[in-house]
C-alpha cells in the first residue's frame, strides 16, 4: 500500500470517528444557543429536526450511524483505487452534510474538523504525479 492511500483511510477513519462520536455517543453539552426549535413538534419533521440546546437532533443520530455505512464504502473504493470514480458524490456528500451542520452550531463547531478531514480525502490526488 502507497501512503497516500495509508493517508487517506486514516483520514476517513478519523472523520467519522469524530462525527459519530459527537452524534451518537457524547452526552449533550451545556449550551445556551437555542438553535433547535425550527418546525412544529407535533409534525414528522419537527420530531425530526428539532432538538433542546446542547442536544443532537433525531436527524443528526441517524446520519451519524448511517455515516458508518457511507465510510465503509468509502474504505472499500480508497483500498482497491477506485476512489475517483466516486470522489463528486464524496463532496456533494460533505457540501449536504455542512449545509445540515448548520441546525446546530454547536454540534458544528465540534464536528468540523471532520469536514476538513473530508475535504483533504477529496483534493488529494490518488496516484503520485
Amino acid at each position: 500500500m502507497n501512503i497516500i492511500k495509508i493517508t487517506k483511510i486514516i483520514l476517513v477513519v478519523l472523520s467519522t470517528y469524530i462525527i459519530f462520536y459527537y452524534t451518537n455517543l457524547a452526552k449533550p453539552i451545556k449550551s445556551n444557543i437555542d438553535d433547535g426549535n425550527y418546525l412544529n413538534n407535533n409534525s414528522f419533521l419537527g420530531n425530526l429536526i428539532n432538538h433542546k440546546p446542547g442536544y443532537v437532533c433525531p436527524l443528526g443520530v441517524i446520519l451519524g450511524k448511517l455515516l458508518l455505512f457511507i465510510s465503509f464504502i468509502q474504505l472499500y473504493y480508497i483500498y482497491n483505487n477506485k476512489y475517483s470514480s466516486i470522489r463528486f458524490m464524496n463532496l456533494v456528500l460533505l457540501i449536504l452534510g455542512y449545509i445540515v451542520s448548520f441546525m446546530n452550531k454547536k454540534l458544528q463547531s465540534n464536528i468540523f474538523t471532520a469536514f476538513i478531514l473530508q475535504l483533504f480525502v477529496i483534493i488529494i490526488p490518488d496516484k503520485k504525479f
